[in-house]
């Protein structure tokens, strides 16, 4: 039988704590319903964060954006909860279990048929205010549900229906799917890491500078993930000629860029 804290824990050690922290920053400052922060606003608020909100949202698909009001939100994936070890991500997780838990005697009565939000939190034991919550992380899960209404389940008379899924998946199992298939399998099939250019002592690697360069134009605006990656390129050879003036070009091979920046796109 799989273990599936130990695959939280897994999950956790590749991500590093900067993502990890990262990621419990941005849930303690969600709100409204659904849960979301405007994005340019928590951009402005934490400049340190801005690189590791693009590796969340493109690398790792853990915050994803929703245009509400003319304005851009972010919003936090499901799977994302069991990472965040703060009381309410528990709160919520131990709700949506609780939830969970009474889908498969739902679905055995209703089939094809559509539940309501009253009527599943009616048969719960929860405030209706986590409830709701709970319920919108919970429907974000593969495998439990094939159809549900708009803006469900925050808009009045919001129903679903069940998946069979429910009778054969434990709730843990579902809340842990993406790790095994996105993270720790990725992990283990990872290909061996790229030769280092030979490093001059005392200097950064060629890496460690396309780094560097493409941190400083991302914070100046200057990176456009709606473009191309190899538009960047020539950008990224200027500007470590700007912080590196005394490095050559040797090591600078397109590939080499391409394979040092790939995961910010």
């Amino acid at each position: 039988m799989n273990n599936y804290l130990q695959d939280i824990e897994s999950a956790k050690e590749i991500l590093g704590s900067d993502i990890l922290e990262c990621l419990k920053n941005i849930f303690i400052h969600l709100d409204s319903e659904p849960p979301r922060v405007e994005k340019k606003r928590y951009r402005a608020n934490n400049p340190k964060h801005m690189v590791l909100l693009d590796t969340l949202q493109h690398e790792y698909q853990f915050i994803y954006i929703e245009r509400i009001e003319n304005k851009d939100f972010y919003l936090l994936k499901s799977y994302a909860l069991p990472l965040i070890e703060i009381n309410k991500s528990k709160a919520l997780l131990k709700a949506m279990s609780e939830i969970y838990s009474l889908l498969p005697d739902l679905y055995k009565k209703r089939l094809d048929d559509s539940v309501s939000i009253d009527e599943l939190f009616k048969i719960s034991n929860l405030k209706k205010d986590i409830f709701l919550e709970a319920l919108f992380y919970l429907f974000e899960y593969h495998h439990i549900w094939t159809g549900k209404t708009l803006d469900f389940p925050y808009k009045k008379d919001s129903s679903f229906q069940i998946s069979e899924q429910v009778l054969l998946k434990e709730f843990l199992e579902t809340a842990t799917d993406y790790y095994r298939w996105n993270i720790l399998n990725k992990k283990q099939n990872a290909p061996l890491p790229d030769k280092e250019p030979y490093i001059t002592r005392g200097r950064p690697s060629k890496k460690v500078m396309i780094e560097d360069a493409f941190k400083k134009l991302d914070a100046d605006g200057k990176i456009i993930r709606d473009h191309s990656i190899q538009s960047h390129y020539s950008h990224i050879r200027n500007a470590i000629e700007i912080l590196y003036p005394d490095a050559n070009d040797k090591g600078l091979s397109d590939e080499t860029i391409r394979r040092t920046i790939r995961k910010y796109f």
